[in-house]
């Protein structure tokens, strides 16, 4: 139960706690609520004037990472389990982050405010690349596997801007 405002809603289920958890993006934090007991399981960060967009796990690896985009063009990556901050990577402060989407082990994608998807190494820490081809703000991207075309990605532009597919992504060329 939660009175806060939020901007986005994403579920998790954890294997290990065997538990399914809500994390909401919101202003200045992200809130992971634990389904069943009903409850705040944690907080992520404490920016003031910052709003978290959206939210991303990976838990391809031994530590689960909860991924976060932000206003100031941020991505921060957390240890889900301890809260630690692994990583924040600056993308571009003159423009908001929105949708965030897990590629593989090693890439995101992030919708952007300059109309364009990022690719990321979040690994290493830095952009790799960027896709075009919205005429507005790129909010959600999400990883489908289609039956003709395999892993692609989906991706909706703000108001009445198109929802895209994307398909032949080869993250490694960018």
């Amino acid at each position: 139960h939660s009175n806060e405002n939020a901007f986005s809603l994403n579920t998790y289920y954890d294997k290990e706690l065997r538990k399914n958890f809500i994390i909401t993006g919101n202003k200045s934090c992200v809130r992971v609520y634990d389904f069943s007991e009903n409850k705040l399981f944690k907080t992520y960060g404490n920016y003031k004037n910052e709003l978290l967009y959206c939210t991303a796990i990976s838990d391809a690896d031994k530590i689960v990472k909860l991924i976060v985009s932000s206003t100031f063009g941020n991505v921060r990556i957390w240890n889900f389990h301890t809260k630690r901050l692994i990583k924040m990577i600056k993308i571009n402060c003159d423009y908001r982050l929105f949708g965030i989407c897990v590629w593989d082990q090693n890439h995101i994608f992030v919708g952007s405010e300059d109309n364009t998807i990022k690719i990321i190494d979040y690994k290493k820490g830095i952009l790799n690349n960027y896709l075009i081809g919205h005429n507005k703000w790129v909010l959600t991207i999400k990883k489908i596997v289609h039956p003709v075309y395999g892993e692609c990605i989906i991706s909706q532009g703000y108001a009445n801007d198109q929802i895209k597919i994307i398909t032949n992504l080869d993250v490694s060329s960018h």
